[in-house]
């Protein structure tokens, strides 16, 4: 498996001294902020349950099985996959696990069932539940697990993995603010070339006249992605105090990312023009 984090190693060592193996839990909650890697630890945590050293979502092992969202959810027909696998018998080493990423995302139905296997667990067999919204879980499956809360990395250690990882400073700091430092987060949109937000809000105020065009370069972007990220510069430029206006502006931010909730019909590039068209006035 390649090497973890320096922040995920550390949480795999700690958690692994916690546990007693001879008394394993039947199930651990992985819990970490968004972008910090919980999935890369929830890989490396079951590999180290089974005893291999390959990251079981790359090399196929019979007694793990990795579960992800079907679409935006967890569906009930996944759970039943899990019950069915850890209804067979253990194939090679002593162990059975599951991993089940974004438990927050399971339908009510798929809610239920998680449930009902860590009320009755199988023998030899541990479920590994994955969550970036801790919050969103049912208070009942949080209960019935033993929570592994990761560690976070300094910003230096941030800074560190990235160049180690092929990304510069000038590359780094463009996107450190908008991805709030989490680095998995930040080396996903290097490696898929997303384009700087702050960059692009500062040639909004400096060329206003291109606020329609960037609206609709803005338009393909994940709409609630693109507001958070909005949200984080605007947070660190009220922090400035060079504007007083921008309060007003992060709760005109906030109503938009609510909006776009509950109305699914909202024509993405009007309202990102609209935003634009008032973040210039900021200026």
């Amino acid at each position: 498996m390649e090497s973890l984090a320096p922040w995920l190693d550390r949480s795999l060592k700690q958690a692994w001294l916690a546990c007693d193996e001879s008394r394993l839990h039947h199930a651990f909650l992985v819990d970490s902020r968004p972008g910090w890697g919980a999935d890369n630890f929830a890989a490396a945590w079951a590999a180290q349950l089974v005893g291999i050293e390959g990251d079981p979502r790359e090399t196929a092992h019979p007694d793990v099985l990795w579960i992800e969202p079907d679409g935006s959810s967890l569906k009930i027909d996944q759970m039943r996959e899990i019950i069915e696998f850890v209804g067979r018998s253990v194939q090679i080493g002593a162990r059975k696990v599951v991993v089940v990423d974004c438990v927050e995302t399971a339908t009510i139905g798929a809610s239920n069932a998680i449930l009902k296997s860590l009320e009755e667990p199988a023998p030899n067999a541990h479920l590994i539940l994955v969550t970036n919204a801790i919050d969103q879980l049912l208070p009942t499956i949080r209960s019935r697990c033993q929570r592994i809360a990761l560690d976070s990395a300094t910003e230096e250690e941030c800074r560190d993995w990235l160049l180690g990882n092929g990304m510069n400073e000038d590359e780094i700091e463009s996107l450190l603010i908008e991805y709030g430092n989490a680095p998995y987060s930040i080396f996903d949109a290097w490696q898929q070339k997303v384009a700087s937000l702050r960059t692009r809000l500062l040639e909004v105020w400096n060329q206003p006249q291109r606020t329609v065009h960037l609206a609709g370069e803005l338009r393909n972007a994940e709409i609630d992605d693109l507001l958070v990220r909005w949200m984080r510069l605007t947070e660190r430029f009220a922090k400035s105090g060079q504007n007083h206006q921008v309060h007003l502006f992060w709760d005109d931010l906030v109503a938009a990312r609510r909006s776009f909730y509950n109305v699914g019909s909202l024509n993405k590039q009007l309202q990102i023009e609209r935003l634009l068209i008032r973040w210039s006035q900021l200026r």
